[in-house]
C-alpha cells in the first residue's frame, strides 16, 4: 500500500491539505532564496542572534496560546 493511501485513508491527507501545500510552495521556494542569499552576506554570530531571536518569538508565541 502506498503512503498516500494510508494518509488518504486516515482523512489526514484531504484535498484542502493538498491545495495549501500547493499555494505555499511558491512563498516557500521564495523565502529559502532570499534566505539563502542573507546568510550569504550576513556574519555568522549575526546569524546565530537571528536565530536565537526567532526561537524566543516562538516560543513567545507559544507560551501565549498563539
Amino acid at each position: 500500500m502506498l503512503a498516500a493511501d494510508r494518509l488518504g485513508a486516515g482523512d489526514l491527507l484531504t484535498r484542502q491539505v493538498l491545495l495549501h501545500g500547493v499555494a505555499l510552495t511558491p512563498a516557500t521556494l521564495a523565502g529559502t532564496w532570499v534566505g539563502k542569499r542573507i546568510v550569504g552576506r550576513i556574519r555568522d554570530r549575526t546569524f546565530v542572534i537571528c536565530v536565537e531571536v526567532g526561537f524566543i518569538a516562538a516560543g513567545a508565541l507559544f507560551l501565549a496560546g498563539f
